[in-house]
């Protein structure tokens, strides 16, 4: 005699990504709006490291992290990278839409070569 469960499938509108990056696309791609006292939290919870300066950074557009990522890690390849792209890129970072200028004038230079 055997016995089979019923699968268990919850209502589609209940459903929710399981991971941050589909979460990320189900908001059209936009980067979650934190708060400065968020983002304040997040450095000091990972002790203002190099990885957490370039992504508060990267979410808020604030050079200023970038600064300071710049000071504090400065053999940091990661570091050394983003500084350089943000100088010579117009860094791509999330919360400003850079990045569809970054992509367009490499569009018109790869035409005009």
């Amino acid at each position: 005699m055997s016995t089979r469960a019923a699968p268990l499938e919850a209502p589609a509108e209940n459903l929710q990504p399981a991971n941050a990056f589909a979460r990320l696309l189900n908001n059209d791609g936009k980067p979650p709006e934190l708060s400065r006292a968020q983002i304040e939290a997040y450095l000091a919870a990972n002790r203002r490291s190099a990885e957490s300066l370039l992504a508060a950074f990267r979410l808020t557009g604030d050079r200023a992290l970038l600064q300071e990522a710049s000071e504090k890690y400065p053999n940091d390849a990661h570091v050394n990278y983003a500084a350089w792209s943000a100088a010579h890129l117009d860094q791509p970072v999330l919360g400003n839409g850079a990045a569809e200028g970054v992509f367009a004038r490499r569009s018109q230079g790869a035409g005009s070569a």
